[in-house]
């Protein structure tokens, strides 16, 4: 799409897909053309009770969310399927930027009445106000997709289990994780502040 395309040609980062070029195809189907990445996604991807994997995994992916954000950009459906990790060396890389916002192109024809994302990682505000734009829906995201990464399923807000009960060594995690699934006006406000949390578990 021309939003996809638009938002992947502003972003060079290691963490995120690079883009090759967009046109069009015969009978006028766009398409993006992107390296091939050989690897599987975070979702088919174990990483339960791997506290070192887990950390350097999440702070690539935040590392890549902050220039995300830097470059005024929202993505707006990072799901564990929209991250690949690379066979090779490991490296997450964020894909698929078909529901991305961008901040400075904003007007009426950009919002919609419907929330957009994968709803499992969509925040409780965006389901009540769709037309909400801010860095905290992709937060919220990154903290379902490390308790997820972490115990091999997504966390319950309301009741939530303590990542201890997975492996000891994870009980640290738990408090950036509900921080980051706090409402929004408790959650962690910035991709580089979460970073910062999981930095200081090292």
């Amino acid at each position: 799409s021309r939003r996809e395309s638009a938002a992947l040609q502003r972003l060079q980062h290691r963490a995120i897909i690079s883009y090759i070029e967009t046109g069009m195809m015969v009978g006028d189907e766009p398409y993006i053309l992107m390296p091939y990445v050989e690897g599987g996604t975070l979702r088919e991807t174990s990483m339960v009770g791997d506290r070192a994997r887990l950390l350097f995994t999440f702070t690539e992916n935040l590392g890549g969310l902050d220039y995300l954000h830097a470059q005024q950009v929202l993505h707006r459906d990072l799901n564990p399927s929209n991250i690949i990790v690379r066979q090779s060396d490991q490296q997450p890389l964020i894909l698929d930027f078909g529901c991305a916002y961008l901040l400075d192109q904003h007007g009426e024809h950009t919002l919609t009445t419907a929330y957009i994302g994968s709803a499992a990682y969509v925040p409780p505000e965006v389901f009540a106000t769709p037309t909400l734009r801010h860095a905290k829906q992709d937060v919220y995201a990154c903290g379902v997709m490390l308790y997820e990464a972490a115990a091999g399923h997504r966390p319950d807000p309301a009741d939530y289990r303590s990542l201890q009960h997975v492996d000891i060594t994870l009980g640290p995690f738990d408090a950036v994780v509900l921080d980051a699934l706090a409402p929004a006006a408790r959650r962690i406000p910035t991709a580089r502040a979460f970073w910062e949390r999981l930095q200081a578990l090292h």
